[in-house]
């Protein structure tokens, strides 16, 4: 495991210079670089060389030092990023720092913080080099047929969901009879300056059945727990193809792909085993939030159906003797969601009329029985109207009955 995923509080350099792939940000509120020192990165690639081969940068990564490197409207950054919102910036870039302690930028060498500040400068990496990162971080080679991938998902029938408390992450366990773990959807943590948000009251994650963990995509918040919980790790993975940064990322495949088993899924459309289908999320390769996986889980036919905004986890309700009730909140049952609060109030009975869908990925909305939204290729909140989107997954068209909730993305 990288050293960037342990707690470290020494005072660390910032380098003067990094590759990094965007991977997150929301205009002009805030944007997140996975990175790696360039004169590291370049010591093992030059330039002037042949192409990497593709995926060898996992050979490299566990030695090098990788950053996650973030702007916040809310911590110095709303003039930068003023200037610079999250759809003007390359996808892939070169950065250059100046340590400043009222810099705009929060540079981590942890995921558990503390980052030191600067001050940065972001051009976009040229032709030949943005070619080289992709290739070097591609995760092509650990691509599985899906007749291998569907044997790997699990066959028993799902009796519960549990969405963890992980605090702002996302981690939710499908379990079968006799309170068996069977998969967990997503393994995350609060990470960088949510690391706080990790629950004190949880001890552990049951690994007894050597449960495969199907990674919705890869934000570091829905894979963290692995990194705190390093026989996860050890479990098979099943993740969406999408292009990883050379920090962070990278070092997550990389542990996952020595100490566990790395199945990656290139298909689109609906891939199925048992109980669950995976499927394939449309929105453009730049946003990783929009072309993972959704996961699907089918249970006996009822009307109450739950779907946990951004995490892209569809759940079918069977154990409530009232399908419109929902139960208290604990430590085992409170949802978790990357970047999202959730909060019940009273509950209503569902009525034919009412068809809400929650699945959707604006960046504040307003989550309620009377009203329908759609998840589209751009995230974009669509009208609060029964729609049909062009390019909408197939799965922004089922719906949820149940008592009212509100949700607001922070």
């Amino acid at each position: 495991m990288h050293d960037f995923f342990r707690p470290r509080d020494a005072v660390f350099d910032i380098p003067s210079r990094a590759y990094a792939l965007l991977i997150d940000g929301a205009g002009s509120e805030f944007v997140l670089f996975d990175a790696v020192n360039a004169d590291y990165f370049d010591r093992t690639y030059a330039v002037s060389g042949p192409l990497p081969q593709p995926g060898s940068w996992r050979n490299h990564v566990d030695g090098a030092p990788i950053y996650a490197i973030e702007i916040n409207a809310s911590d110095a950054g709303g003039e930068w990023l003023a200037k610079y919102p999250h759809d003007a910036l390359p996808e892939w870039s070169q950065i250059e720092l100046v340590p400043d302690d009222k810099g705009e930028a929060a540079v981590y060498n942890s995921i558990a913080g503390p980052p030191r500040r600067a001050r940065i400068s972001v051009r976009p990496a040229s032709n030949k080099l943005a070619r080289m990162l992709a290739l070097a971080t591609d995760l092509a080679p650990d691509v599985r047929p899906e007749d291998e991938i569907e044997l790997a998902l699990p066959a028993s029938p799902i009796e519960h969901i549990f969405a963890l408390d992980v605090g702002q992450g996302s981690a939710n366990a499908l379990v079968a009879a006799a309170g068996k773990v069977v998969a967990y959807v997503d393994l995350g943590a609060g990470v960088l300056a949510d690391v706080g948000t990790w629950p004190p009251s949880m001890r552990g994650i049951c690994l007894l059945h050597d449960p495969p963990v199907i990674l919705t995509h890869w934000h570091y918040d829905h894979f963290h727990a692995a990194n705190i919980y390093p026989a996860a790790q050890g479990m098979t993975w099943i993740a969406a193809l999408q292009t990883l940064g050379p920090g962070p990322q990278s070092a997550m495949a990389s542990a996952i792909g020595t100490t566990g088993k790395l199945m990656v899924w290139s298909g689109g459309g609906i891939l199925s085993a048992g109980k669950v289908d995976l499927e394939r999320c449309v929105g453009p390769a730049t946003n990783q939030n929009r072309s993972g996986m959704a996961v699907w889980v089918r249970g006996e036919p009822v009307s109450t159906r739950f779907c946990c905004p951004e995490t892209q986890v569809i759940v079918t309700f069977q154990r409530f003797a009232q399908p419109r009730q929902l139960p208290a909140p604990s430590p085992l049952t409170t949802a978790a969601m990357h970047r999202v609060r959730l909060r019940r109030s009273r509950a209503r009975a569902p009525r034919a009329s009412r068809s809400p869908t929650a699945i959707t990925t604006a960046t504040r909305i307003r989550w309620q029985s009377r009203s329908r939204v759609s998840q589209t290729q751009t995230g974009k909140l669509a009208p609060p109207r029964p729609v049909s989107m062009r390019g909408a997954p197939r799965f922004a068209t089922r719906s949820w009955a149940g008592p009212k909730v509100s949700a607001t993305f922070a």
